[in-house]
């Protein structure tokens, strides 16, 4: 529909083949870039990045859900406290018992955990975690432990031998 689109492809059981990708559509799909899905475990909450105009920056995280007849309600942004100047990527929710719903992801965010050059309007890539109370995701941190002065996502990939 226009950048980098999201597509499914679904299948009848785990032991049937995949069948053909299809194009999830508006409102999801855009004339911008959208991607890094994730469903939630209740399987209708559905998370995915894109760079769309109405934004708090480059690429931010937008929030949908996924209705039974297999359609999408209108996806909304999370915020400026979830979302920054900088790009988010891949967000994966958890349910978490001591807090409730926490949303982890990468970000290129100023302040993260190595000293960021004067001025600059994005930092390296660290990972954050937002808290949801309410159904609403509080200011993003840094998640502790696994942040260090290497770009963390890029890092992360070379240890894998990823691209």
């Amino acid at each position: 529909m226009g950048g980098i689109d999201i597509w499914v492809s679904t299948r009848q059981s785990v032991d049937e083949p995949w069948g053909e990708p299809v194009n999830v559509g508006a409102p999801v799909n855009s004339a911008s870039n959208d991607f890094c899905p994730t469903i939630a475990r209740d399987g209708h909450t559905f998370y995915f990045v894109s760079n769309r105009p109405d934004g708090c920056g480059g690429d931010d995280i937008y929030v949908t859900r996924r209705r039974d007849d297999n359609g999408f309600d209108e996806p909304k942004n999370l915020g400026c406290q979830v979302n920054s100047a900088g790009n988010e990527a891949s967000p994966f929710p958890l349910p978490e018992a001591a807090s409730g719903p926490v949303l982890y992801f990468s970000s290129t965010r100023v302040g993260g955990y190595a000293p960021d050059a004067p001025g600059a309007f994005t930092g390296d890539a660290d990972i954050y975690m937002s808290e949801s109370h309410g159904g609403v995701f509080g200011p993003a941190t840094l998640v502790p432990g696994v942040n260090n002065a290497f770009d963390v996502v890029d890092r992360a990939l070379d240890l894998s031998g990823g691209s």
